[in-house]
């Protein structure tokens, strides 16, 4: 049996995806509503682990709730982490991000996720001020 390069085994990281691909980029370029949940998810973690992009890690964690974003604002920080993967750090971000949303009944989850990842990616190229 032969045996695979680190190459062959490597998963491509989003940094290799083309731009408009890139979850930032993408929001940044189409605008907010043409991100999936999953690309919502991956800017809230940030960073993909191992061989899995931060896209990969987003997917298995609705796989959780099956896709329901009711059923996954439902979910407790231990089951995050039971996603390789996803440690304390992203399991908290991300219940940070639901608990904002979930004070913002009237616009629904998705609405607001999509807010928090906006704001935060503004922020970030300082375009907003930090307060």
């Amino acid at each position: 049996m032969e045996k695979k390069s680190k190459m062959q085994v490597q998963k491509m990281t989003i940094r290799h995806w083309s731009e408009e691909d890139r979850p930032r980029e993408k929001m940044m370029l189409k605008g907010r509503n043409s991100l999936s949940d999953a690309e919502l998810i991956a800017i809230l973690i940030g960073t993909g682990s191992g061989s899995k992009s931060a896209v990969d890690l987003a997917r298995e964690l609705l796989l959780l709730s099956k896709g329901d974003l009711y059923e996954f604002g439902k979910l407790r920080l231990s089951q995050f982490c039971e996603v390789k993967g996803i440690g304390k750090s992203k399991a908290v971000s991300i219940l940070a991000a639901l608990e904002l949303a979930a004070g913002e009944k009237k616009s629904g989850l998705r609405n607001v996720l999509k807010w928090i990842v906006l704001k935060g990616l503004l922020r970030s190229l300082d375009l907003i001020s930090q307060t």
